[in-house]
């Protein structure tokens, strides 16, 4: 009797792995009939996007600020090319400059022009906002009206940041105090109808 059930439970683990291949079987012949291969050897351009994701570091030296009434003058630009490449899109920037609010500095920034020059315009006047992180550090920040560039020519946007700690500050309160400064690029390809 027992040689007759681990007969009959042999055959039925036979079946069951019969029935496990065939199941398995059917899976893969159902799913390959809606997948298929191909090749191409077409050529695909891909656009260049010139504006670099890296960081550039400049001295500011904002630990050796002292008051006075000249303002501490920093150049920058931003071009849509370097060395060797232009942009191949055109595209749009967002120039930000976020700083700690620890000592009273006013910043100016002009674009294309000099803080000293006739008529020059201070493009971040209107657009200084102040609130505090999730720390309670506040900060200050200054951002220009968006920036297009296109990729037909070379293109350059020259900036000076002026700097202004009024002589009016000259106490020792201030001293040993440090301000951060931080510049940020956004940008993005403008698509059309944008």
């Amino acid at each position: 009797m027992k040689k007759k059930r681990r007969i009959s439970n042999i055959i039925k683990l036979i079946a069951f792995l019969v029935l496990v291949v065939v199941v398995i079987k059917l899976v893969l012949n159902t799913t390959s009939r809606y997948e298929s291969q191909t090749s191409s050897i077409g050529k695909i351009d891909v656009a260049l996007y010139v504006l670099n994701e890296d960081t550039q570091t400049m001295n500011l030296c904002l630990d050796q600020l002292t008051p006075r009434e000249d303002p501490y003058i920093y150049n920058f630009s931003i071009s849509n090319f370097n060395e060797t490449n232009r942009t191949d899109l055109n595209i749009e920037y967002t120039l930000s400059i976020k700083t700690t609010t620890n000592l009273p500095l006013i910043y100016k920034l002009y674009e294309n022009q000099t803080y000293d020059a006739q008529g020059a315009i201070d493009i971040a006047l209107g657009n200084n906002t102040i609130s505090a992180d999730s720390d309670g550090t506040y900060f200050r920040t200054i951002t220009a009206a968006p920036e297009d560039f296109g990729y037909v020519e070379n293109q350059t946007n020259y900036y000076q940041l002026a700097i202004y700690f009024p002589a009016a500050n000259n106490s020792p309160d201030y001293q040993n105090i440090i301000e951060s400064l931080e510049i940020i690029i956004n940008s993005s390809q403008i698509v059309d109808g944008e």
